[in-house]
C-alpha cells in the first residue's frame, strides 16, 4: 500500500509527542503532495487509505483514530479511542473524547461529544447532525438535528430525527424549523420541477 503521509520532524510547540503530518501524495483537491497538516501521535491515528486528512493545528491523539472521508480542521481535538468516520468535519475549538464515534455530520465552536456519544446520518433522510457552540453530546444525535447554546444530551439520550424537518436543540428549549411548503402545508414542486424552475431563474439573470 503506498503511503499518502508521512509524520514530518516538526513537533507541536507545546505537546512535543506530536507532530505535523506531510501530504506525500495528492490527497485531496485542498491537499497536495508536499503540503502539512496537523497533529498526529503516531501513524495509527489517521489512515493512510481515503482522503481523510487533519488540517491546521487540529490533534488526533491517544488511541483516536480518523478515516475514510473526515476531516479534522483549525484547532479541534480528537482524543481517548474516540473514531472520526464517513465525511464528518470537526472544527473550530471542538474536542471529542474517550469513545465518542462521529461517524458523519459536523462538529464546531467549542463543543465537545464524549462518553459513548454516536453523531450519525439518518438512514432514510440522510440528513445529518450538527453540534456547535458550547453543546456538550454523551448520548446519540442521528438525522437532521442541531444541538447548539449550552445544550446537553445526556448518556442514554436518543435524539434521533428521521424528518426532513430541522430540530434545534438550545439550552432551554427545543426549536423547529420547516421548509415553507412544510410549513404551510402546501405541495411541494416534484424534483424535475424545480430543476426547471432553477434553469428558468439562471436563464432570467
Amino acid at each position: 500500500m503506498n503511503q499518502k503521509y508521512e509524520i514530518s520532524e516538526i513537533a507541536h510547540p507545546k505537546y512535543p509527542w506530536l507532530h505535523r503530518i506531510r501530504a506525500l501524495s495528492d490527497v485531496r483537491p485542498s491537499v497536495q503532495k508536499g503540503d502539512l497538516g496537523g497533529y498526529v501521535q503516531g501513524t495509527e491515528n489517521l489512515s493512510q487509505e481515503g482522503t481523510c486528512w487533519i488540517f491546521d493545528n487540529a490533534i488526533a491523539c491517544d488511541d483516536a483514530y480518523v478515516n475514510q472521508q473526515a476531516v479534522l480542521g483549525e484547532y479541534a481535538v480528537v482524543r481517548g479511542s474516540a473514531l472520526i468516520s464517513g465525511n464528518a468535519n470537526v472544527r473550530g475549538n471542538a474536542v471529542v473524547d474517550d469513545h465518542a464515534l462521529v461517524m458523519n455530520g459536523t462538529v464546531r465552536g467549542y463543543a465537545h461529544v464524549a462518553g459513548n456519544a454516536c453523531i450519525c446520518a439518518d438512514k432514510v433522510t440522510e440528513h445529518e447532525p450538527t453540534v456547535q457552540e458550547h453543546a456538550s453530546v454523551y448520548g446519540v444525535v442521528a438525522g437532521n438535528v442541531c444541538v447548539e447554546e449550552s445544550a446537553i444530551v445526556l448518556p442514554g439520550a436518543r435524539i434521533e430525527n428521521p424528518t426532513p424537518d430541522r430540530f434545534r436543540l438550545l439550552a432551554t428549549r427545543i426549536e423547529i424549523e420547516r421548509s415553507y411548503y412544510r410549513m404551510h402545508g402546501r405541495p411541494e414542486p416534484a424534483a424535475r420541477d424545480k430543476e426547471s424552475q432553477t434553469k428558468a431563474s439562471n436563464h432570467e439573470r
